[in-house]
């Protein structure tokens, strides 16, 4: 199984995770429960997906523990499985540890690195993060996300230059509207506003739906003008006398409106 894109995104499929996860449940009931019945960690473990999908993350945390507890072999799926669900509940500690003891068990699990570097750089450990962001650049090359967490941690230090080239690389992989997004993020830290506002260009026009985008668009837009008004007024000795700071302030008026 896999646990990327394990969210519902629309009521027919939100209805079938339902009923197939009440189907789980008469299972465990019938095969579960009661003497000399023993547990079957396959059926928790499943049970404990669906009520992931569903956001019934207790409820998932539960099933995933009973699921490793009667587990005869570990297995990472498992504790990769019980990580993420950790991590849905802000328990971030517990979520590394699980995380790392899944990698233990089983390196190839990429998702795993994904989450750990996620978790790791929430926690402030920037070193583990970038050790499993690297890891995934070097096994997961095609996935653009992985350039994007590695520029995301490359934001929090202030590194905006190198953080944009991260946002670039994933673009070369597949253009997403989220690389678009933090690449502005970082061009209006670095004060240039031309730049971000090219890039929120792209971005409104890959996520036409985003409402954010569209009233980010406005301000962004707003703030250039501002800025543009007052290179044109400052002209080419470099000050505004009184008549061009009214102007100046009617720009600024009209921009708030």
């Amino acid at each position: 199984y896999s646990m990327q894109e394990k969210f519902i995104d629309d009521i027919i499929k939100y209805d079938k995770v339902k009923q197939t996860r009440q189907f789980l449940r008469t299972a465990i009931k019938c095969c579960c429960t009661g003497p000399n019945k023993p547990r079957q960690a396959s059926l928790y473990f499943f049970r404990g997906l669906l009520n992931f999908q569903l956001h019934n993350f207790y409820e998932a945390l539960a099933d995933f523990n009973v699921a490793i507890r009667e587990e005869e072999e570990a297995t990472g799926q498992f504790h990769l499985a019980r990580g993420r669900c950790f991590a849905c509940l802000s328990i971030l500690d517990e979520a590394l540890k699980d995380l790392s003891i899944a990698l233990d068990l089983d390196d190839t699990l990429l998702e795993a690195y994904i989450f750990r570097g996620k978790c790791a750089y929430l926690l402030g450990d920037n070193n583990l993060a970038f050790h499993d962001f690297q890891k995934l650049i070097i096994s997961d090359q095609k996935n653009p996300l992985v350039h994007i967490y590695a520029g995301n941690l490359l934001m929090t230090t202030g590194a905006y230059t190198d953080a944009i080239k991260a946002f670039d690389n994933a673009d070369t992989v597949q253009q997403t509207a989220l690389a678009s997004f933090q690449r502005i993020r970082c061009y209006c830290a670095l004060s240039d506003l031309e730049s971000a506002f090219e890039q929120m260009q792209l971005a409104k026009h890959q996520a036409p739906n985003e409402k954010f985008a569209q009233y980010d668009y406005k301000v962004l837009l707003s703030m250039l003008s501002c800025v543009r008004a007052f290179e044109f007024l400052r002209g080419d000795n470099g000050q505004v006398d009184e008549s061009g700071r009214k102007e100046f302030n009617e720009i600024v008026a009209n921009c708030i409106q």
